[in-house]
């Protein structure tokens, strides 16, 4: 039986004598995403997979040869062209290797959840090989507690909305939740309304991208937005990386909190992350009455049949927009009127497509602009939020039970700080990346957040 890399290296050998051209050039917007990273603050999107029982490496290897690596970006590196003529280039890695992404380490002793974060977050501030297929998986042992699995993909390989559907494709349904036809239906529909419903007419938005593709116009957007509260979140990056997340909380918790409060799980959810980073910022001494904060959020600008239609390719096609954060109001009622407010505003907005299109433009301009332009970009926020719902059954990966699964969106090194509340299996999460600089301990702000949502009234 052959195993997982000499099946991948047959795949490749059948696509290569397929194709007279086996380089293609990146499109637009994954340009700009390769272009925008520097080393020492690699541009990946990250995830953490808990298990409470132990994976078998050569199962997780099995896993990443028909899953991922059956895909041509997860073969190819990244290649830059003369003189930075014409945009970078997909390019066959010839000496790929699948175990030279997939890699078996041990958590140190206790192996409880500090010592867990203290190596993802080692693990997440090397920068990534640019001279190699831009991904690595890391089955990571925890004494007497099972697993976990950590995911680094490179930004130019796909957006955290079809990298998070292609890392839980990886997995089966649990047995004896719905058959399997059942599950494929349900789940792949559910998760596709709820990311669809995240931007409101997609066709118009869609049309609106067209519209704003000149990147001058986006650019003139986006300079109507002040700059943000300079604080402790704007401190020079350390390139280092802590890594940390919050106790699950359930789900209908949150629905019937915001039923309460005619509000949605997001603004709930948000509001609580707002409370949350009022009460950090009050630790440290901050102004929080005085400050203007704002994240900065993806927003999926693919139609609503995007799920059957992932291609090969994978890719980016999201906006960004700009929440403010009121973490100058006192009560969780307060803030939760203010973000509201604002939410709704943009549900009706075309700003996400504005910073579309001049994600767009970025790719065609040499990389003094776009580092300009990246400069500017961030100063009107002051970290990376991302809200996304996962898998609404729980699932199996190589036969054991995903207990729990946290997702990081990147976050440019000036802004240190990216957060991400995920659901799965009926259950909320949030998982927090920074800069040892700008948040040294990020189990207390996630500890903030689960408080904030257990005393909202």
């Amino acid at each position: 039986m052959a195993s997982p890399q000499e099946r991948v290296v047959a795949l490749e050998k059948t696509v290569t004598a397929s194709r007279q051209d086996t380089t293609e050039p990146l499109s637009p917007i994954d340009a700009a995403w390769y272009q925008l990273d520097r080393r020492g603050r690699s541009l990946d999107i990250g995830a953490l997979l808990f298990f409470e029982e132990n994976l078998d490496y050569e199962a997780l290897c099995e896993l990443a040869a028909q899953g991922l690596a059956t895909r041509r970006r997860f073969r190819s590196r990244v290649v830059d062209q003369p003189l930075e003529v014409g945009r970078p280039r997909w390019e066959p890695d010839r000496r790929f290797q699948l175990e030279a992404h997939v890699h078996h380490l041990a958590v140190p002793e206790p192996g409880d959840d500090g010592a867990l974060a203290r190596l993802v977050g080692g693990l997440m501030s090397e920068p990534m090989d640019l001279e190699r297929p831009l991904w690595d998986l890391y089955l990571l042992d925890r004494p007497g507690a099972g697993c976990a699995v950590l995911a680094r993909i490179h930004h130019c390989i796909g957006d955290g909305f079809a990298l998070g559907h292609l890392l839980m494709s990886l997995g089966t349904p649990e047995e004896g939740e719905w058959d399997e036809e059942q599950v494929r239906r349900r789940e792949h529909r559910g998760w596709l309304q709820q990311i669809a419903e995240r931007v409101a007419h997609p066709t118009q938005v869609v049309d609106d991208a067209r519209q704003a593709g000149r990147a001058a116009r986006a650019l003139g957007h986006l300079a109507a937005l002040s700059f943000d509260t300079r604080t402790v979140l704007h401190r020079p990056s350390s390139h280092v990386r802590r890594a940390g997340w919050s106790e699950p909380v359930a789900l209908e918790r949150i629905k019937s909190l915001g039923k309460s409060y005619d509000a949605t799980v997001n603004d709930i959810l948000m509001t609580a992350l707002a409370g949350a980073l009022r009460r950090y910022l009050m630790d440290v001494g901050e102004p929080v009455s005085e400050i203007g904060l704002r994240a900065v959020m993806p927003v999926n600008l693919r139609p609503a049949r995007w799920l059957e239609e992932m291609t090969d390719e994978l890719g980016n096609h999201f906006g960004l927009t700009f929440v403010p954060l009121p973490v100058d109001r006192t009560t969780p009622g307060e803030r939760l009127r203010a973000l509201k407010a604002e939410i709704d505003r943009l549900k009706k907005s075309a700003e996400p497509v504005v910073a579309f299109g001049l994600l767009q433009a970025l790719g065609h301009t040499p990389a003094y602009f776009e580092h300009l332009v990246e400069d500017v970009f961030i100063r009107k926020a002051s970290l990376v939020a991302s809200n996304m719902p996962g898998p609404r059954a729980p699932l199996r990966f190589a036969g054991k039970p995903l207990r729990d699964v946290l997702f990081w969106p990147p976050h440019p090194g000036e802004l240190g700080l990216g957060m991400s509340i995920l659901s799965y299996a009926g259950r909320v999460r949030i998982g927090i990346r920074s800069d040892a600089e700008v948040l040294a301990r990020p189990f207390e702000l996630a500890r903030y957040f689960g408080e904030e949502l257990e005393g909202f009234g």
